[in-house]
């Protein structure tokens, strides 16, 4: 007997053919792909797609594939206005240029696809969406670069480190988000992080995800990326209590580089 997985799929753009052609695209991968269903949902515009989940505020899309080009909401309106929601379903985009993919980035979308659909990428995100169940929505974080807002979710944060007066966040990937100008304290900047039990201040300017992690010592945390972050004399009761409450909790794990 067939094993059958379904995957919602939300569809969303106003221009017809190439509704009807990424339509064809994704019942072609079920056919190459008996086992696993797309439960396909199309709509014309994004109005049409929040509208629906309006009305429907259990149901959750797996994979969103939205058009970048419509009637307002357009695509990245409507991929910012689902993550204002605390969507986590994954977003990927199409469009006929390759202009708007960095404003995709600010949505944290999982793709970005040129028009015509390439199959081979398309067939590799849905195989992708398809192996990798939904998750439970990750506590998120908002980081400003520039004039745009980067959501990232707590356990890809590493560390923010305050720079002058602006704050270096390292993400898991390597990469390292830097901010404008602060116009508040870091510790309030951070208090969001610090709410969390997986978070620790180590001095007056540094914040270290225990997740990350490999060992402490009497001043110094060591972490998986080979870094190592001083603890003030003042903090370091409090990191060695959080250190110890996070660690003897059996659903922690640790993360390997």
């Amino acid at each position: 007997m067939i094993s059958m997985t379904s995957l919602q799929i939300a569809l969303c753009d106003d221009n017809s053919l190439s509704l009807q052609l990424a339509q064809l695209a994704i019942q072609e991968y079920e056919r190459q792909h008996p086992d696993r269903l797309c439960r396909l949902h199309c709509f014309s515009s994004g109005t049409a797609l929040l509208s629906f989940l309006d009305k429907h505020k259990d149901f959750c899309f797996d994979l969103f594939i939205l058009d970048v080009v419509m009637p307002e909401p357009d695509g990245i309106q409507t991929g910012l206005e689902l993550r204002a929601r605390g969507d986590q379903g994954r977003i990927v985009y199409l469009s006929a240029s390759p202009d708007f993919a960095l404003s995709a980035y600010d949505v944290h979308a999982y793709s970005y696809l040129l028009k015509p659909i390439d199959r081979k990428k398309l067939f590799e995100i849905l195989d992708n969406t398809h192996l990798s169940p939904r998750r439970p929505q990750a506590r998120m974080f908002a980081i400003h670069v520039g004039s745009s807002v980067r959501m990232v979710s707590f356990d890809e944060l590493i560390s923010a480190e305050l720079n002058s007066r602006t704050i270096l966040y390292t993400l898991a990937d390597g990469s390292v988000l830097q901010t404008p100008t602060i116009r508040s304290s870091f510790k309030t900047e951070v208090a969001t992080l610090l709410a969390h039990e997986q978070f620790v201040q180590c001095s007056v300017s540094s914040v270290v995800n225990l997740r990350y992690v490999r060992c402490l010592e009497k001043n110094c945390l060591y972490l998986l990326d080979g870094r190592q972050i001083s603890i003030s004399r003042q903090a370091g009761a409090g990191v060695r209590s959080k250190w110890q409450k996070y660690w003897s909790s059996p659903s922690e794990t640790h993360v390997e580089f």
